[in-house]
């Protein structure tokens, strides 16, 4: 999302949850393969790649095929374009997932392990190369779960994990409807609202995973659940947070909420102003100045050719020009471009995605901390002197993204969600700002030389933010390196409530050992980082 990033339909939710008019599992009727089935198809291929074959012909592609193909040059970052899955399925409905994971399931409960781990993958972005890829096992394809239904009293929007952000903003926005989700319109669904989910109106409503009112779920034995307030609660919890650690989820049920158009957009300004922003990040998180129809991420970049700069973006969820409460920030001299107007949901987003290349080389690494103007100054010449080391790369750009987090947010994620969620982020901690370093380049040969200097960067960050009593246990999935422990950030109680729901769920614990992929529940450490700050320097390995 980085720019290289009422009342009454209120009502009509509680009321819809109260009565939910969502289709269980059960209702739907799906056609699963027997054990029989499975069983047969393992023993007589031999392979779990040919296994799902024979049941799903036609859905299964390897390398050669122009479908396996595209499905690699497809990533947003090239370093995932770089592993070779043995195979890719490509399930085009509900049923053919589930006959894909009882494929893996029962080879797991036989010990075999040629080529069945595999991995689960929604759209085309995500922070790392293996966070929804693998090499030499079998990848999950979502993107024929693409669905989009919109409910008849339009209380909620039922949407396919494979299906791009900017395709449902697309068919909402012509109705003054939108849902609670990113803010790129290149992001599957899936990957976007199992880590958390941030909108331009999080102020307002919360995080995104608080407005999923039923999820579809396929867990490991191949059956189909639904998990809602009512049915399986326990579950419902623990994916509001919860990555791939229990299934595949196959269909989100989001709440609608009325919003038209607003004004926003990105500000590229001189470097010199970065103190100004940071001093108006920190008063705007007061009491007295907060205000919830406002969003700004602040963002210092370095870019080859073209040197230092900020790109900010600012959003005012009401339609506004040049509203008075970033009168300080859009008064500010050297604004050298301002795309600010008042448009769409789908039109911020789609500006966001444009100004994020595709096919770079990617490493970031973020933490959370409680706001102080002096800490950001201070951290800003932390990022300098790591910049300074790679400017000799060709092609780098360096941005570290600031982005208040109001305990608002938090606030109004309780008041929406149907119960808690996963994510430890508590109310009582007060506002927070979420810090994300990235960087982009073409060549291989500086791999580790770049993996390094985000690793370090991040840890000297996180050790002064804990030595000024400032860091916050909290890691925002989405933003997070391989090195980084996510769930871990969640804390001890909500870790160990999402392994007792994950062995409830997945007794054979195939998404713990078979996906190693994404950010796993099983490596979760669950101690509070704030005394013990250092998580760089591990394997990138998952």
């Amino acid at each position: 999302m980085f720019a290289l990033p009422s009342s009454l339909t209120l009502l009509v939710a509680c009321a819809a949850l109260l009565n939910p008019p969502l289709t269980t599992a059960q209702d739907s009727q799906i056609p699963l393969q027997s054990v029989e089935e499975v069983t047969k198809a393992l023993k007589e291929s031999g392979s779990c790649c040919d296994a799902i074959s024979s049941l799903l012909p036609g859905k299964v592609f390897s390398k050669g095929e122009s479908e396996y193909q595209d499905y690699t040059q497809s990533f947003w970052m090239q370093n995932a374009r770089e592993l070779s899955p043995r195979c890719v399925v490509i399930p085009s409905d509900v049923a053919e997932v589930s006959t894909a994971i009882s494929v893996l399931g029962a080879a797991h409960s036989e010990g075999m392990e040629d080529g069945c781990k595999f991995a689960i993958r929604s759209g085309p972005h995500a922070t790392h190369a293996k966070a929804s890829n693998i090499e030499d096992g079998v990848v999950v394809y979502l993107k024929k779960l693409n669905d989009i239904t919109i409910s008849e009293d339009q209380s909620f929007v039922s949407v396919g994990p494979g299906t791009l952000l900017g395709e449902v903003y697309g068919k909402l926005d012509p109705m003054d409807l939108t849902i609670i989700s990113g803010r790129d319109s290149n992001l599957g669904m899936g990957g976007l609202t199992m880590g958390g989910g941030i909108s331009f109106l999080s102020p307002r409503y919360g995080f995104s995973c608080d407005h999923v009112l039923n999820y579809e779920v396929v867990l490991s034995s191949g059956a189909v659940v639904s998990a809602n307030a009512t049915s399986n609660p326990d579950l419902y919890r623990a994916l509001k947070g919860g990555n791939n650690n229990f299934g595949v989820v196959t269909r989100f049920d989001f709440t609608i909420i009325q919003q038209g158009k607003f004004w926003g957009g990105v500000i590229v300004s001189d470097i010199e102003n970065r103190n100004a922003y940071f001093d108006f990040i920190e008063k705007s998180l007061d009491d007295k100045v907060f205000d919830p129809h406002a969003a700004l991420v602040a963002q210092t970049a370095y870019i080859d050719g073209m040197g230092w700069s900020m790109m900010n973006i600012l959003t005012w969820t009401k339609a506004e020009e040049n509203p008075a409460y970033f009168k300080e920030l859009l008064d500010l001299p050297n604004n050298f471009q301002n795309s600010t107007r008042i448009s769409t949901m789908l039109d911020f987003n789609e500006e966001l995605d444009k100004s994020n290349p595709h096919g770079k080389r990617v490493k970031v690494g973020t933490f959370t901390f409680k706001p102080d103007a002096q800490f950001m100054k201070d951290y800003q010449q932390m990022f300098n002197e790591t910049v300074t080391s790679m400017m000799d790369i060709p092609g780098i750009v360096v941005v570290t993204a600031f982005q208040p987090q109001s305990k608002q947010v938090l606030i109004q994620s309780e008041a929406y969600g149907q119960g808690r969620n996963s994510l430890g982020f508590k109310k009582e901690d007060g506002d927070s700002l979420i810090l994300f370093s990235l960087a982009t380049w073409d060549a291989e040969e500086y791999e580790e030389r770049v993996d390094k200097a985000i690793k370090d960067l991040n840890r000297r960050g996180e050790e002064e933010a804990a030595r000024r009593g400032l860091l916050r246990d909290f890691i925002y999935m989405s933003y997070a390196g391989p090195w980084q422990d996510p769930i871990g950030g969640y804390g001890k109680e909500n870790v160990e409530f999402m392994r007792k729901v994950s062995k409830e769920y997945d007794p054979s614990q195939l998404f713990q050992l078979k996906v190693p992929s994404g950010f796993k529940l099983s490596k979760a450490e669950g101690q509070g980082r704030a005394e013990s700050a250092s998580r760089a320097g591990g394997s990138d390995e998952l």
